[in-house]
């Protein structure tokens, strides 16, 4: 079974493809668009990074909270103490 491809099936093909590809884009940039849909300053970029970052932090402060709780809910425990300490050192 042979396959051909004249020069108009691949002129069909390729402006197929880069309207499929500019739909993945729009669907892409739909997903990580903000909600207001406005287009951000520099000075607004920055503050929407911290913002994030910031999320990011706090759900790992809230882990190692949650960790430290449960770890005193125990009976005093020396070793397992110091193991806490050592595999979350750093981690922050």
């Amino acid at each position: 079974m042979e396959i051909e491809f004249s020069r108009d099936h691949f002129c069909h093909l390729l402006v197929v493809f880069i309207i499929l590809l500019l739909l993945g884009f729009g669907c892409l940039g739909k997903v990580v668009t903000p909600d207001d849909l406005s287009l951000f300053s520099w000075e607004e970029w920055q503050i929407y990074k911290a913002h994030r970052q910031l999320a990011v932090e706090e759900k790992l402060i809230m882990e190692a909270f949650s960790d430290l709780s449960d770890l005193l809910n125990y009976p005093p425990d020396p070793h397992s103490s110091t193991i806490y300490h050592e595999s979350h050192s750093g981690s922050l």
